[in-house]
């Protein structure tokens, strides 16, 4: 998380390497189809990584690490997205590739070929 950005609170359930959105006063959620994306939630899980630990990065009244727009960060993808392709967020907050006229929140730099995997962005927002 960038130094200059404001602590935020989990409102509810978000998943590590998975866009999230403002859903209030100093709290993100997880993003969903067509929502403006806020940044990236990062990689770690709220339980050391043990046999039956949660793996979900943040539960309501967290905090959440996020990255933001210009930090390069991993995020999962929902379908195969290749280096170069403007991506929005699917509706479990994974990376979709754009069609024309959608609003992009990122630009992947290394591609990946399988769902529910990771792909390396950087975080930019625009209209494709």
């Amino acid at each position: 998380m960038s130094a200059n950005l404001p602590g935020m609170v989990a409102s509810g359930d978000i998943n590590r390497c998975r866009f999230v959105k403002v859903s209030g006063d100093f709290q993100l959620a997880q993003a969903g189809a067509a929502e403006l994306v806020f940044g990236v939630a990062q990689e770690g899980t709220r339980e050391a990584p043990i046999p039956g630990a949660s793996s979900l990065h943040a539960i309501a009244g967290d905090v959440v690490r996020y990255y933001a727009d210009g930090d390069v960060c991993e995020i999962e993808v929902s379908a195969a997205v290749v280096a170069g392709a403007l991506v929005k967020s699917d509706a479990k907050g994974r990376a979709l590739t754009c069609t024309a006229a959608d609003k992009y929140a990122a630009v992947c730099i290394r591609g990946q070929a399988t769902a529910n995997n990771r792909g390396l962005f950087i975080l930019r927002r625009g209209v494709a």
